[in-house]
């Protein structure tokens, strides 16, 4: 999958709304109610939980490996494994 994010094509409806669901998470702080209404189609309430823990989990370890500068290793640069969203992060 490339970096289009939700509107990529290809995806199905509940691909779509599981993106939302990380691109609400990451600048919402939350999922708004339309996303959590999309997931739940295909997850029951544990998968719910499940999703938004694995997301919030994957954000606090950026947080913290940007925060106290863990560098990456010798050849890969902040493309190869993703964007840096935030100016002051420590991106290579």
């Amino acid at each position: 999958m490339h970096r289009e994010g939700p509107k990529a094509e290809g995806l199905t409806d509940f691909e779509r709304a599981l993106l939302r669901m990380v691109d609400e998470l990451l600048y919402d702080v939350m999922v708004g109610g339309a996303t959590w209404r999309a997931l739940r189609f295909e997850y029951g309430d544990r998968q719910m939980m499940e999703a938004v823990f694995t997301v919030s989990q994957y954000q606090l370890g950026s947080m913290a490996l940007n925060s106290i500068g863990l560098q990456l290793d010798p050849g890969l640069s902040s493309a190869a494994t993703g964007r840096c969203k935030n100016s002051r992060a420590r991106c290579m």
